[in-house]
């Protein structure tokens, strides 16, 4: 399980490239592929980086997510499995 801040004084939502003091937008679909995990929770739509990430939807949401103390960013949580043949089966 893992969360992500996503930065709004950033690209996507505005033309400036650069970090700021907190970090920078990363990529989520390009952390998923580079595991070799998959995504088993998680909106696509919310999670830059993927194809069905929408930068409009996000910023007409802001109300419902949550907030993280240094700002402007919100928090993307998404979770990530070993492919079903790795994972050990409990009995």
């Amino acid at each position: 399980m893992l969360t992500v801040d996503l930065f709004l004084d950033q690209v996507p939502f505005t033309p400036r490239r650069s970090s700021n003091a907190h970090g920078s937008n990363i990529n989520i679909r390009h952390i998923v592929e580079m595991s070799g995990l998959t995504l088993v929770e998680g909106n696509p739509a919310q999670l830059y980086g993927f194809d069905e990430f929408d930068p409009a939807a996000v910023l007409a949401e802001l109300d419902s997510y949550l907030w993280g103390d240094v700002g402007p960013c919100v928090a993307q949580a998404f979770v990530l499995q070993k492919p079903s043949s790795d994972v050990e089966q409990c009995e």
